[in-house]
Parts: C-alpha cells; sequence; structure tokens
C-alpha cells in the first residue's frame, strides 16, 4: 500500500527519516529507509514524501519520492527526468535487438540487400531444382526418397554399436544373443517352478532345472559316537534319515584322542529299515582311524555314493581300542 506523508526528520548518515502520515497526527513512522535513488538533498524537512508500505507492515516502510510542500509532484511522463535512460531492460533496444544470436540464419542488412531483394533471391533459390529441390512441403517428400537414411543421424536411439556393449547387460554378456545361444544345447525344462535354476545333466546331455539350495549345493551328514568316558563298543550306534538326495564326495573322522576305528556304514530305504551288514556302502574301505585322532578319505574306493532322499543311514563300530568318542562327518553334493 501507498500513503502520503510529511517528512519530519532524515538522517543522512544512515539515510533514514521520520514520517507522520498526512490526516493523522498519531500515526508517525520512525527510521524508516528510503530509496537510494532520493539524493539527501532532496529531502528537505516539510517535503510531502510517499511512502510505500509492503503487506500493511510498517517496519517494511519505505520513502519512494519527495517533494516540496505545496506542489503538486510531475504528473505528465514528459516532464520527467532521465527519459533517455535504459531504465526498462526488459524490453528490447537496439543494442539488445541487433544481435546476430538473435537471427541465427541471418542479419539483414539493408545497405547490402533490400527486403525485396532478398524475397527475389529466395523465391528463385526455392524454384531452381539444381541449386536445391523443386519439393518443399513435407507433404511431397518421401522419407525413403532422401539421401543419408544410412547414417547415425539419432543419436538417442539404439543402434547395434550402443546396444552390443557388456556395460548394458551387466549378468552377462549377450552380444550378439544368436552365437551366444548357439552351444547351450539341449534344454529340457518342461515345467520349471519359481527360482528353479538350470543344471547340466552329462549323463542325459541335457539342460535341467532344479530348486535352488540355500548355502550351496555341497552339505555335511555328521554322526557322533560317544562311549561315555570309555573306549567305544562295538555293534550299531545310531541311524540318520537323510532328507534329500546326494552323493557322497568325502568322508572325515574326529577324535578324542589317538586310537584306532573302524566305523562300517550300512543304507536301505525306510521301508526296509533298520538297515543290516548287508546294506554297507563302504565296501572294503570303511572309514578308518589307525593309531591317529583323525583320518580324511575323498576316494572311497567302491563305496555306493550315491544316496536317495529319505533313506537310512547306520553306523556300526566294527572295532574300536583307546578312542572314548568319535565324529563322523560325511561331505555331500546335493541333487
Amino acid at each position: 500500500m501507498l500513503e502520503l506523508g510529511i517528512l519530519k526528520t532524515f538522517n543522512t548518515e544512515t539515510h533514514k527519516a521520520g514520517v507522520q502520515l498526512v490526516g493523522s497526527l498519531t500515526t508517525y513512522l520512525d527510521d524508516i529507509a528510503v530509496a537510494t535513488n532520493i539524493a539527501p538533498e532532496a529531502m528537505t524537512v516539510g517535503n510531502y514524501v510517499l511512502v510505500a508500505i509492503p503487506g500493511g507492515n510498517p517496519r517494511d516502510a519505505c520513502v519512494v519520492a519527495s517533494w516540496p510542500a505545496g506542489s503538486s509532484g510531475v504528473t505528465d511522463h514528459g516532464d520527467l527526468d532521465g527519459l533517455t535512460d535504459d531504465d526498462h531492460s526488459q524490453y528490447l533496444n537496439i543494442a539488445r535487438h541487433d544481435l546476430v544470436a538473435r537471427h541465427p540464419l541471418a542479419v539483414l542488412d539493408s545497405a547490402v540487400c533490400s527486403e525485396t531483394e532478398a524475397d527475389s533471391k529466395i523465391t528463385t533459390h526455392k524454384n531452381n531444382a539444381s541449386a536445391h529441390h523443386t519439393k518443399t512441403d513435407s507433404s511431397e517428400i518421401d522419407h525413403g526418397s532422401v539421401q543419408g537414411l544410412a547414417d547415425d543421424d539419432h543419436s538417442q536411439y539404439l543402434n547395434t554399436a550402443r546396444h552390443d556393449l557388456t556395460a548394458r547387460h551387466p549378468l552377462g554378456t549377450v552380444v550378439p544373443h544368436e552365437s551366444a545361444l548357439n552351444n547351450i544345447g539341449n534344454v529340457n525344462v518342461p515345467a520349471p517352478a519359481d527360482n528353479d535354476v538350470p543344471y547340466w545333466d552329462n549323463a542325459a546331455g541335457l539342460w535341467k532345472c532344479k530348486a535352488p539350495v540355500a548355502g550351496g549345493w555341497n552339505a555335511s551328514l555328521t554322526f557322533v559316537i560317544d562311549g561315555g568316558g570309555e573306549v567305544i563298543t562295538t555293534g550299531q550306534k545310531g541311524h540318520l534319515k537323510i532328507p534329500f538326495a546326494c552323493t557322497i564326495k568325502q568322508v572325515t573322522m574326529l577324535a578324542d584322542q589317538s586310537g584306532s576305528i573302524v566305523v562300517d556304514i550300512w543304507k536301505d530305504t525306510y521301508a526296509n529299515f533298520p538297515p543290516t551288514d548287508a546294506d554297507s556302502i563302504t565296501a572294503s574301505a570303511p572309514p578308518t582311524i589307525s593309531s591317529s585322532q583323525k583320518s580324511q578319505d575323498s576316494t572311497l574306493t567302491g563305496w555306493t555314493k550315491s544316496i536317495s532322499s529319505g533313506a537310512i543311514l547306520a553306523f556300526n563300530v566294527d572295532s574300536c581300542a583307546t578312542i572314548t568318542r568319535v565324529t563322523i562327518s560325511l561331505k555331500v553334493e546335493r541333487s
């Protein structure tokens, strides 16, 4: 809002004023800002002043004009000073207009070529097939007849070079797709389940799929025989039911002290439980510790290594000396 006031004080050092609003003996604005374009000599006590009060907040008030009392001020635009100043930079003047950047195709200089001459030259060029072409309307020009169709003019689209990059395929290189699939071999996945993973069945010569195994494809089947502080006696010591199909890869034995022990392993189905000596899977190479505290065998000569899901394993001590506790660990690969 704008208010008319009378200048009561003016501080030349701080360029601030005290103003009493016209028509009010009680409204006095003290120490308010004065526009910097008002010269100190124009701020004579007793002058009329125009006060801008943004949002009606006196704290933000500012004197924006001052004139002597009894004067009506300038009312005609032509009487203002500084009419030749460039006070309106938002509009074009000669300097801001006459720039090549504003006329990228050409700057028409009337001293070189008049507007009429320019129109004539453009018309001549347009209709000269040898200089340009006779088809000028977009409806007349067929895209297929344009030259340079093989040029890479559209870099925003994928072409072979921009598509066939390993960086665009972080899980693996599939470039080109055809050659990457040429040697994949036969695939036999009639109804894979969600999250199944592919694997190669070398015996069948086929790619198949199976459910992933948490923690990897290897597992350990562990059985502990404890003599309760005494040397382990012979005979069956317990059974394990195997919940998944697997193949035995290695057997490890760990004893509580140096000694000797031989443990046979028997296998049978749940329906035929319990297993017997006739069901031994270790042939003539049962897990053995001989005058030591440990043993490990990954050769497994003569073993029946395959174990079906649900099979029962029995652990039978054939002989033992000194050892009072032993752990038998079968490293298996799930299938």
